[in-house]
């Protein structure tokens, strides 16, 4: 009885070793899963707003009040930074529908034989819509007539050389204009400086973005730098994931990259997992 209980005592031993690595690898499969779909859910965030960005407008900042601020182009080093770009108002862009017909927003064309260096010509737009929606957006008021809070670009005027300046330096940005309703419904008139190098096509924002960590969660942040505004100034900045261990971006010419890894211990191991997203 001795010997059959110590040979039952073995055998019962090793299958409890044998269903405890088995239960250790299923959760290690579980939890590697769940982190795949978590790091691919940011990534996907990231990229899809980055999507809309003025890609001359990105730069990388080392701090949330714009201090340590460079191009990406310029990037070296292992430290981890805080992207920030400005973005184009695509909503305010595309209009609105009513009961009775499109109401369109700002359409992105300048008339330059009518414009000049205190007011464009924008023929195809509706800005009173246009002001309607990024009103909605901000939930602010009169961001495009009496006290505008909307900023123009002229595309092709700035290059990823001086990003920092020409978009933002809170005292002189280059690139960036704040405008206002004008004279008629498609006009845009500037506020407090006059256009430079008017091109045949613009874009609106009616805010700037940066993305970084605090800890390891990450937080996307939304600011107008030609209000004299950094990252830090928005007091509620949006979560965009937890258990982050690593943000990294990184411009390749026309071709900018981003890594997302998101990571948890189990018994002690640290599991980690990373995803890559490409934005053209």
């Amino acid at each position: 009885m001795i010997f059959v209980i110590v040979v039952l005592s073995i055998v019962a031993g090793g299958t409890f070793l044998q269903i405890a690595g088995v239960y250790e690898s299923m959760m290690q499969k579980q939890y590697s899963g769940e982190l795949q779909t978590e790091a691919k859910v940011i990534a996907e965030q990231v990229s899809s707003r980055l999507s809309s960005s003025i890609k001359d407008s990105l730069v990388a900042m080392t701090k949330t009040d714009g201090i340590g601020c460079q191009s990406v182009s310029s990037l070296t080093g292992n430290v981890e930074y805080i992207l920030a770009w400005v973005g184009r108002s695509d909503e305010s862009n595309l209009g609105l529908w009513d009961t009775n017909d499109y109401k369109p927003g700002w359409s992105g064309f300048v008339d330059v034989s009518i414009s000049d260096a205190n007011s464009i010509s924008t023929k195809g737009s509706k800005l009173s819509t246009a002001e309607i929606i990024i009103n909605q957006l901000t939930n602010d008021t009169t961001t495009l007539s009496t006290t505008p809070k909307t900023a123009i670009y002229f595309s092709g005027s700035g290059t990823n050389t001086n990003a920092c300046d020409d978009f933002f330096n809170t005292y002189a940005a280059s690139k960036m204009y704040k405008v206002k309703i004008g004279a008629t419904d498609t006009d845009l008139a500037q506020v407090d400086k006059q256009f430079a190098n008017i091109s045949e096509q613009y874009a609106l924002s009616h805010s700037a973005y940066a993305i970084g960590r605090n800890g390891t969660d990450l937080f996307l942040y939304s600011f107008r730098p030609w209000l004299g505004e950094t990252p830090d100034s928005d007091a509620s900045p949006k979560l965009l994931g937890r258990n982050i261990t690593g943000f990294a971006f990184k411009w390749e010419g026309g071709l900018f990259r981003i890594n997302i890894c998101v990571g948890r211990t189990l018994n002690g191991f640290p599991i980690e997992v990373c995803k890559e997203r490409a934005v053209f």
